[in-house]
């Protein structure tokens, strides 16, 4: 009906306009809130999954490398090694988490396995049951509420979750089909240009496979001091080409760089390892292809001052992990590795590992003892398909 003549039309009341814009704000806000408590708890939660993925990729690949099998050796040897990459696990992920691994139990965090192929990401795992072989290890890290380690939810309890339980799992292999090396960034290769007669068998490094009469000096596997006195682990005499160039020989010095006389950069190899300048005239890669041998320039005899360097040198990483090539020693032929001319040449056929322990020179050879040992090293190359290398692996993250 149509208002008086004069009358306004009739609005609300301002209180009650008021009110409503109070109660959208207030219900704004209650949205603003609970979605910037939703972000906050998943990048808090994201930032501990983190946190333990870290933490996990540092006692896998620890772990791992506890699993380097020097052959194949008995039930035994494997469990105490699946028992050391299990404690070694432990400890790493210990120093680098606030979470306790849970290694007892019929779900433990720390499970030792195989995988056919670690080269392949996403092999099929198969955990070790007590026979067999095993290279692999997954290590798993749950914030458990059970053990008071759940991860608290801002506003969480308004949705009845209060907490949550984050989790991550990596698994680590130690790869031991190795075929050559490379520096690997900062890491150099912990090579020495020291070439094996082949023919001399290089001892298994397994603890108290070999006679008494043949194991002198003893290492220690955590500080590599040597002292005298067996620890169970065979080694073998080398002898090199002294001073007057005579005496029989079971090692030749190798001049990778193409200069047979360069004995200071043999001393500085020796020390640090191979540097990529180092392996620049064999493409960066010390490496065997297809099982084709590697042909390689043997250094001319050194003389007396030179000898005592390089003596002086190899005492100097007594007790530390090198690797060694073997092969054939004395062929002639054009030289490899961008060499030219006739020279005296070796085929490197293989590596083993070792620790030197002694070196002895005399004028006629230099006499060198080397402990076996297995050693773990980021700049092995492999490959599917070449054989295991009984004293040589490397550790790879699986997906």
């Amino acid at each position: 009906m149509p208002l008086p003549s004069g009358q306004p039309p009739k609005r609300p009341p301002c209180s009650r306009r008021r009110g409503a814009v109070i109660l959208i704000l207030l219900a704004s806000l209650v949205v603003l809130v609970g979605a910037l408590a939703l972000a906050l708890n998943l990048s808090w939660l994201s930032a501990q999954r983190l946190a333990l993925q870290q933490a996990c990729e540092a006692a896998a690949l620890a772990g791992a490398a506890e699993l380097l099998d020097p052959g194949s050796g008995t039930a035994d040897a494997a469990a105490a090694r699946v028992a050391a990459a299990g404690q070694q696990a432990a400890t790493f992920f210990n120093a680098n988490s606030n979470t306790v691994l849970q290694t007892a139990g019929p779900d433990p965090d720390v499970v030792a396995g195989w995988v056919e192929d670690p080269t392949q990401p996403g092999g099929t795992f198969s955990a070790w049951c007590g026979t067999g072989p095993v290279n692999s290890l997954v290590v798993r890290g749950v914030r458990r509420r059970s053990a008071g380690q759940a991860v608290a939810l801002w506003f969480g309890r308004l949705l009845g979750v209060p907490n949550a339980e984050p989790a991550a799992a990596v698994r680590a292999s130690i790869d031991q089909q190795v075929y050559g090396f490379r520096a690997d960034g900062p890491a150099l290769v912990p090579l020495v240009p020291l070439l094996v007669d082949a023919t001399n068998a290089w001892p298994p490094a397994v603890c108290g496979s070999q006679p008494a009469g043949q194991d002198l000096f003893s290492v220690d596997p955590r500080t590599g001091a040597v002292t005298s006195g067996p620890d169970g682990l065979a080694e073998i005499t080398l002898a090199i080409c002294g001073a007057s160039g005579s005496g029989g020989q079971t090692a030749a010095w190798l001049s990778l760089s193409g200069t047979a006389s360069d004995f200071a950069l043999l001393e500085q190899q020796i020390s640090d390892g191979l540097a990529p300048s180092d392996l620049a005239a064999w493409g960066g890669n010390f490496a065997l292809a297809g099982g084709t041998p590697l042909s390689v320039c043997q250094a001319a005899a050194p003389n007396t001052a030179q000898a005592a360097a390089l003596q002086a040198a190899l005492l100097a990483i007594r007790g530390q992990k090198r690797i060694f090539p073997v092969g054939t020693l004395s062929t002639s032929g054009a030289g490899g590795g961008g060499n030219a001319g006739t020279v005296s040449m070796g085929q490197v056929t293989g590596f083993v590992a070792g620790c030197v322990v002694d070196c002895t020179l005399n004028e006629d050879a230099m006499t060198l003892v080397v402990e076996t040992c297995t050693i773990e090293t980021s700049t092995a190359l492999v490959a599917a398909g070449w054989p295991d290398n009984p004293w040589i692996g490397k550790v790879v993250l699986g997906e």
